[in-house]
């Protein structure tokens, strides 16, 4: 039987220098690895105060009685300024990836059930928020940042139906567009138990998931806290 070799395709490794070399890099990976640059002073400011408000609790408790209907019968649509008739996910893409149809004087008509609502369509190239990497508007998702069954669970089960569909479709604070493999890897997790792919991102996330906690008053858990103060470099 005949060995593989692989210096016969690359000659170098042949060379009797050439595996000291490789050992010293694989020794300053080890012992000098990459640092994520810390977060921005002010990020992690504004972080620290959220924590200062947020009610914490001990753990997580699942509430039963909770479905997706529970905060409204999918996104809400609503009249933009220019006339357009859009649903809240048809307005987070817009945000991100532009209009491909925006001009023109659009007809309104009454967004209701079984009426679809006139919008432009997305069009262009965008920038995945949670790991930095090119999306288009074919292959995403948006995100709840506080995920609708935690919510449920952190006290949004108490709220009422209009706040809870006021929650569902808050564009300001807790969406964000990212790519449909990644959010369903999160699923309704939150951040002890998911952050975003990009290290860069986490300090961002959850200063974002605070931000939803404290205007809506929703609990999150101790293991949360641990995890945003990790992440912002606050410990």
């Amino acid at each position: 039987m005949r060995r593989f070799s692989l210096s016969r395709y690359f000659p170098i490794l042949d060379h009797p220098g050439w595996w000291g070399v490789v050992a010293v890099v694989c020794a300053l990976i080890l012992f000098f690895p990459v640092r994520t640059p810390p977060p921005p002073r002010t990020l992690q400011h504004h972080t620290a105060q959220a924590l200062a408000t947020v009610t914490v609790v001990p753990t997580r408790v699942h509430v039963i009685g909770y479905s997706r209907q529970q905060f409204g019968a999918g996104w809400a649509s609503s009249a933009t300024p220019d006339g357009w008739i859009c649903t809240t996910r048809e307005l987070s893409l817009l945000r991100v990836f532009g209009g491909a149809e925006s001009s023109g004087s659009p007809p309104i008509r009454a967004a209701s059930a079984g009426t679809e609502a006139t919008c432009p369509r997305p069009g262009g190239v965008g920038v995945d928020e949670y790991t930095g990497s090119p999306i288009h508007p074919n292959n995403v998702d948006v995100d709840h940042i506080f995920p609708l069954a935690a919510a449920w669970d952190m006290g949004a089960h108490a709220w009422s139906a209009e706040r809870r569909r006021e929650f569902a479709n808050d564009t300001g604070r807790n969406l964000a567009v990212t790519a449909s493999a990644v959010n369903r890897d999160k699923g309704d997790a939150m951040p002890n138990r998911w952050l975003p792919p990009a290290p860069t991102a986490h300090c961002a996330y959850v200063a974002r998931f605070l931000d939803v906690a404290v205007a809506y008053d929703l609990a999150v858990t101790a293991a949360d806290v641990r995890t945003a103060r990790k992440a912002c470099d606050l410990t």
